[in-house]
């Protein structure tokens, strides 16, 4: 039975002290959003490849171990998953915004809402006349510009899902399931490892070692039935016990948290009372002295009648003392009856009660604190004071370090403790709740069935078709089909009211292959094919690396000055053809350096590339205006979405590029056209554009698109619209292909330059 109740003691300090550093580690991960950081690495690890800092980046292996979020997070596709609203508005602000991400980001997102809300931004890129129609054309032509091993990750999910929305529905939640369980496991380490260091701080303030208090309890029966009572006592408190050890991290908690806090702290003083656990300073005798002056300025001066004050109370005060002697004596040498005891032991509180106050009183009058006032005396106009006190906070820490030497075994019993706590309190009230039965005889936020509703309402209805117009369903029934013919160039939705437009290398060949007309909706509607002949389109320079503007012959142009949102800096756009070293999609080049023409002058850092099937473009860092004087390259200012500008506008779309005197005029032809390119990529949303020359030609890449806010008035203010790429030939007539300004701003984080930033 001793030892039992020598393991109850123990087990009840370790889950005291284990809950009640669970909480303070709570509180704190409230104060710094830690559940919100954590799960913001998680989406980041799902939606962006991992970038795992080094040695040689000691800044981003550091925000990896502080959880500091990228300056550049809010560019990414996960940065732009937070502001979704399904997910911007899951963010509680609270009252105190210095918490960093928690008034900012949510610290749980359900699965259903993750996967809707991903499945919302690929379907808000994608085409086609269901929501799986769109998610698959937006996976398999990477529109929302994914880095490559993400986008892999998202193929290979559509590859397993066997060409069938439920599935793939249920893939993602899984992969986001696992996600969350290694989430979970990050921050049990992480608060597991501010619990030890919590934990090691307390027991070492308090003293609380294992071995001293094995040695307490094994010796002291008294202390261990009072240990048991306690035990017992906390066990009959298991619904708010319970409670407090299944808190979230969230802000309307945080009271709760504070109160749980208070009321642990209050079990753990009586435990450290019931086992006089704490540090044995050593009490001396200790002179001080303090100044008399009636100056009021001199605030560390007393008066002279406060002076006669304290040497008055302390006077008293050993009066008091001295009776309480005498009344202790009385009892201990007269026999007396329990009534005339009842009466000295009131007489003896009331005095001690008296003795606090005086000691107060002379505290708050000479601003220094001692455990008992003795004796005064004055000397030069200064006052000394006498009395028994504890050492200075100093010889305190002298004392507390000398014993915590390693090769002590104060030490290892104190790091015992703070390890033991490191199991958690869930375990350690288990155990104690076992050890007094035998003696005697953390969730997740529910799910709601909404969330599930919503979901599964999600899978009966992605694959259901949704558009009502003939020409997109039959692009959508016959896209695969048509694509895999041999020669095949370009799908698009015709400018001809119920037509659809096919462009292929020989058209003859596929004439007995393709109807002229076909049937969609049960027959309902009929759609007209026009085949048109076609060469491949051409990306206007194959030159890697460098920019060569005084050489322009198969090279490329700058569109103009833009400001770098992500960097900071000021920058030239042109294509991402003209300046990349590889034929892979979207990465950043750091430090990878642009020329200017054979003399090699270097004009800035290409900092962000993305050559994607709807983007193909580069920003070009740097540090002075190197291009102005030069060039001529413009300041650009004002940017409209294609949609936006009149029909007269559209006929008057101009450019001029670094291989032209003067700007070249055209009209738009069609704006959300698509084609194959010489290296057998397809991009879409294409400006298709006839010029009054034949066709765009080499170094004309990444000139600036625009036209004039009055098309009739070459004087009248530039509006940007896109920048070109490309050429191409379909029929006898050849075209100039771009792409629009806004998107590309959007997907590489810039936007217009004005002198004032």
């Amino acid at each position: 039975m001793i030892v039992l109740d020598i393991a109850i003691g123990i087990v009840l300090i370790y889950f005291l002290y284990s809950l009640l550093s669970s909480i303070i580690a709570e509180i704190i991960s409230s104060w710094i959003g830690m559940r919100a950081r954590m799960l913001k690495q998680g989406i980041d690890n799902i939606l962006n490849d991992k970038q795992i800092g080094s040695g040689q980046d000691t800044r981003k292996w550091l925000q990896d171990i502080f959880l500091v979020e990228d300056n550049n997070f809010r560019y990414t596709n996960a940065g732009k998953f937070y502001e979704e609203p399904s997910i911007k508005y899951l963010a509680k602000p609270g009252e105190q915004a210095w918490y960093s991400l928690r008034n900012r980001k949510p610290a749980y997102v359900s699965p259903e809402t993750f996967v809707i809300t991903v499945l919302n931004m690929f379907s808000n890129k994608g085409r086609g006349i269901s929501e799986w129609d769109k998610v698959k054309f937006a996976i398999e032509t990477n529109a929302m510009h994914l880095e490559p091993e993400t986008l892999k990750m998202f193929q290979d999910l559509v590859k397993r899902s066997d060409d069938n929305f439920k599935n793939f529905v249920d893939l993602l939640l899984h992969h986001f399931a696992d996600t969350m369980d290694r989430v979970n496991g990050w921050y049990k380490r992480k608060i597991g490892t501010i619990i030890f260091y919590i934990g090691l701080f307390l027991c070492t303030l308090l003293n609380v070692d294992t071995f001293q208090i094995i040695n307490t309890l094994s010796n002291d029966k008294e202390k261990r039935l009072q240990m048991v009572k306690l035990a017992e006592n906390v066990i009959d408190k298991k619904a708010e016990i319970d409670s407090f050890m299944s808190i979230e991290d969230s802000l309307e908690e945080l009271n709760y948290k504070m109160k749980a806090h208070a009321m642990v702290k209050s079990a753990v003083i009586e435990a450290n009372d019931i086992l006089a656990t704490g540090w044995e300073f050593k009490i001396n005798v200790q002179e001080k002295r303090i100044c008399i002056s009636d100056d009021p300025i001199c605030w560390r001066c007393i008066t002279e009648s406060q002076a006669k004050y304290v040497e008055d109370s302390i006077k008293l005060s050993k009066g008091k003392r001295g009776k309480i002697n005498e009344l202790k004596k009385k009892i201990k040498n007269n026999p007396l009856i329990v009534k005339d005891i009842k009466t000295i032991l009131d007489s003896i509180s009331i005095l001690e009660d008296e003795i606090k106050q005086l000691t107060k009183s002379i505290q708050d009058t000479i601003g220094l604190s001692f455990i008992e006032y003795d004796t005064t005396y004055r000397k030069n106009h200064n006052f000394w004071i006498k009395g028994q006190a504890y050492p200075p906070i100093n010889a305190k820490a002298k004392v507390i370090i000398n014993a915590m030497l390693p090769w002590k075994s104060k030490f290892w019993g104190i790091v015992l403790t703070a390890l033991a706590l490191t199991l958690g309190a869930q375990f350690w009230f288990d155990l104690l709740k076992k050890l007094v039965s035998i003696r005697s005889s953390g969730v997740k936020p529910e799910e709601s069935e909404e969330k599930k509703r919503q979901i599964t309402q999600l899978k009966m209805e992605g694959e259901k078709v949704t558009s009502k117009d003939p020409v997109e369903i039959a692009i959508s029934e016959n896209r695969a089909y048509w694509e895999s013919l041999p020669g095949i160039l370009a799908i698009n939705k015709s400018n001809k009211m119920g037509f659809i437009q096919i462009i292929a290398e020989e058209p003859e060949s596929l004439k007995e292959i393709i109807r002229d007309e076909i049937y969609t909706n049960d027959s309902m509607y009929k759609v007209n094919i026009e085949i048109l002949k076609g060469n491949k389109a051409t990306f206007l320079s194959n030159q890697r690396g460098y920019v060569y503007l005084d050489n322009p012959d198969s090279r490329g142009s700058v569109a103009g000055v833009f400001y770098n949102k992500k960097t900071n800096k000021k920058c030239y756009l042109t294509c991402a053809h003209v300046v990349q070293r590889y034929e892979h999609g979207h990465f950043d080049y750091n430090n990878s350096v642009v020329k200017e023409s054979d003399t090699e002058t270097n004009i800035g850092n290409v900092t962000n590339l993305i050559r994607s099937s709807f983007i193909d473009a580069a920003v070009i860092d740097f540090d002075q205006h190197v291009l102005e004087n030069k060039y001529g390259i413009g300041i650009i200012t004002d940017m409209r979405d294609i949609e936006d500008i009149t029909a007269d506008q559209r006929a008057n779309i101009a450019f001029k590029s670094n291989a032209l005197d003067n700007p070249v005029s055209g009209r738009l032809e069609m704006t959300a056209f698509s084609c194959k390119f010489d290296n057998d990529r397809f991009m879409y949303n294409l400006m298709l554009i006839k010029h009054e020359r034949e066709y765009s030609d080499g170094g004309d890449s990444g000139s600036l698109l625009y036209v004039h806010e009055k098309p009739n008035d070459i004087n009248s203010k530039i509006i940007s619209i896109g920048i070109l790429i490309g050429s191409a030939t379909y029929g006898n007539e050849k075209y100039t292909l771009g792409i629009s300004l806004k998107e590309i701003c959007n997907v590489l984080n810039i936007r217009h330059f004005n002198n004032q930033i």
